[in-house]
């Protein structure tokens, strides 16, 4: 039997000394050249082709894939935003807040006594990746003064919205605020004893609930509070599942490019001994704030003084794969209650089958359900059938 072997692309044979000495674990690195991050999906396909090849085969395969987009899917995005400041990826964080909309407006409070230096941001632009910002050089003690209202904000418009029934049964409520407040609600059939919570300040909320019962009469409580912790309610008001309709079919469209590109604002409220940071981005996104963890500086190697840099690009992690990256493209499906719930672990007396795909911490994502490249059955599902696919959990019923 006779094996070929494949001459990797010209910057892996690039490395000096010991040659594939940085992807071999254990063997001294004091003299390692750092592999540069592949450029062209062309360059991945020189070492994944067959694998490529192999899921080609399978009768349906996704677009992506189908176009060999590796790099969109898996690289991680070490650019800056335009004519801004980005923090190296091997930088660790301290993630203090994070806006889970899609907006092109994003409101934080946060404790003044933690902030006191460089802010850094996670700004995930759908169809683009995620891209790394630095507020730096601001002063803290010359920040404007946020109004001290101690008044609640006022709820109006509250309604509700839709209640689809797709893959759960589920109900959308939605209300404004004057000021910017949090999104809040308690429901039950018979009293207020579930609630869901979004931290994000709006005015404008929206909030899904599921999963619900069918031909049920439900109860449920808005409310919001300002970042000083002010709360207003609404008074109690009930909708029936009964109305409950099928969800419209998504339509998924090619989205315009827009250059990736941020700016910021920041307040002070001395009183409650917070900053209130204001983020705006031209087109929707996601964003997420941070500071700098206390760290040795990058590259010293303890014991023998040797300078050294990451020798292993920066690839995206196992939730920006298997959730993240699927939402610009199925906003739609993301938006309400017509998904499976998702980073939520098994119910007690619950076991997720061990050819599942869940994260680390043990949630579902969408490729528990979907194969991520190709699979031989309907919407690479994992299963060949949805009840098939849904006993594997839910075997009680």
């Amino acid at each position: 039997m006779s094996i070929t072997v494949k001459k990797p692309w010209p910057w892996l044979i690039s490395l000096t000394g010991a040659g594939l000495l940085g992807l071999c674990p254990g063997i001294s690195r004091a003299a390692e050249q750092c592999l540069p991050p592949p450029t062209t999906d062309a360059q991945c396909l020189e070492c994944h082709q067959a694998k490529v090849d192999q899921e080609l085969t399978k009768k349906y395969v996704h677009q992506p894939f189908r176009e060999k987009k590796c790099i969109l899917c898996h690289l991680g995005d070490e650019s800056s935003t335009p004519e801004k400041t980005a923090y190296r990826s091997d930088q660790k964080i301290a993630w203090l807040a994070t806006g889970p909309f899609l907006s092109s407006e994003h409101w934080f409070t946060l404790p003044k006594n933690l902030v006191n230096g460089d802010i850094r941001l996670d700004i995930m632009v759908p169809g683009r990746g995620v891209y790394r910002g630095v507020i730096e050089s601001w002063d803290p003690t010359a920040l404007t003064e946020m109004a001290q209202d101690r008044t609640p904000p006022i709820l109006t418009d509250v309604k509700t919205a839709g209640i689809e029934k797709g893959l759960l049964l589920s109900a959308t409520i939605s209300w404004l605020t004057d000021e910017l407040a949090d999104t809040r609600i308690y429901y039950g059939k018979n009293k207020l004893y579930t609630t869901n919570y979004i931290a994000e300040m709006t005015r404008s909320h929206q909030i899904t609930i599921a999963p619900l019962q069918g031909a049920t009469e439900y109860k449920y409580q808005v409310g919001s509070a300002d970042y000083l912790g002010n709360l207003a309610q609404a008074a109690v008001a009930t909708f029936s599942t009964s109305a409950a309709t099928q969800p419209a079919e998504q339509q998924l469209t090619a989205r315009p490019r827009v250059e990736p590109t941020w700016d910021h604002e920041i307040y002070q409220d001395s009183q409650a001994g917070m900053i209130i940071l204001k983020i705006t981005t031209p087109t929707r996104s996601k964003v997420a704030v941070g500071i700098p963890k206390e760290m040795p500086p990058a590259g010293d190697d303890p014991g023998t003084g040797t300078r050294r840099k990451p020798c292993r690009h920066q690839m995206k992690s196992a939730l920006e794969t298997t959730i993240t990256i699927c939402q610009p493209c199925h906003e739609n499906y993301f938006k309400g209650g017509t998904r499976h719930p998702l980073q939520v672990g098994p119910k007690a007396g619950m076991v997720f089958p061990p050819e599942f795909f869940v994260l680390a911490n043990g949630g579902i994502n969408c490729m528990t359900c979907h194969s991520a490249h190709s699979s031989d059955y309907p919407n690479r599902l994992v299963k060949s059938a949805k009840e098939e696919l849904c006993r594997s959990c839910h075997n009680d019923k």
